[in-house]
């Protein structure tokens, strides 16, 4: 049974103060290396997850701490869930301890929280524990806590099918407009350019009219004084 009854809002799970202190009160008691029980609750501290409700009814692969030990070491456990609510429940229920989450990420299945184990099992340092539940069930996916899990946890690299396809349609879309954009600036520029040539025609002609003008004034001129000549 959960040590403590966590708060849940609006179907957001809210890990309380008092199970902080839970944690914190077990592994003060049941850490024998006091440098490596304070390390311990370094890493929790600096780690842990209140509000999650963002991934909820997503699917995810998380990391909790237990309280429940491995002799002298204390445990993570990595699953996939796509009810982050209901799995922290089931897992009190499972392992008869209690979880604070420490690391969260969106995920396409539970493929991806395969390949993540299949990954941690070939890296040259093990942190895999062989461990049975108090069902006396053998897991595979608990591990060593260690800040090197959490990092291992944190950097995995999982490409996001959907997002991935949103991106390319997004990026796809811009492309379109970034076209059309252009296709419509080069119909403008092609049409100022019309424009200009037709004033450049109109100014010739002006000044071609202006040309004639004067050529018929200088005659009309002449004209007059060959005329007055004559009288």
């Amino acid at each position: 049974m959960s040590l403590i009854n966590n708060i849940i809002v609006n179907n957001q799970l809210i890990t309380d103060k008092k199970l902080v202190n839970n944690f914190i009160n077990i592994f003060k008691r049941s850490l024998k290396d006091n440098k490596y029980m304070l390390k311990v609750l370094e890493i929790l501290e600096k780690y842990k997850i209140t509000n999650f409700s963002n991934y909820n009814k997503k699917h995810i692969m998380y990391m909790y701490i237990m309280t429940e030990l491995y002799g002298d070491i204390v445990t993570l456990k990595i699953g996939y869930t796509f009810n982050i609510i209901k799995r922290y429940s089931t897992l009190c229920n499972e392992y008869k301890s209690d979880f604070i989450l420490i690391g969260i990420k969106n995920v396409n299945s539970e493929q991806d929280e395969l390949e993540f184990h299949n990954y941690m099992n070939n890296l040259p340092n093990k942190y895999n524990i062989k461990y049975n539940n108090k069902s006396n069930q053998k897991k595979m996916e608990i591990y060593k806590f260690d800040e090197e899990v959490i990092n291992e946890f944190n950097n995995y690299t999982i490409v996001l099918i959907e997002q991935e396809k949103t991106k390319q349609e997004i990026e796809k879309t811009k492309q379109i407009a970034s076209h059309e954009e252009t296709k419509q600036e080069m119909e403008k520029t092609k049409q100022e350019m019309e424009k200009t040539k037709q004033e450049k025609e109109k100014t010739k002609q002006e000044k071609e009219k202006t040309k004639q003008l004067k050529l018929e004034i200088k005659l009309l001129t002449l004209k007059n004084r060959l005329t007055n000549n004559n009288l």
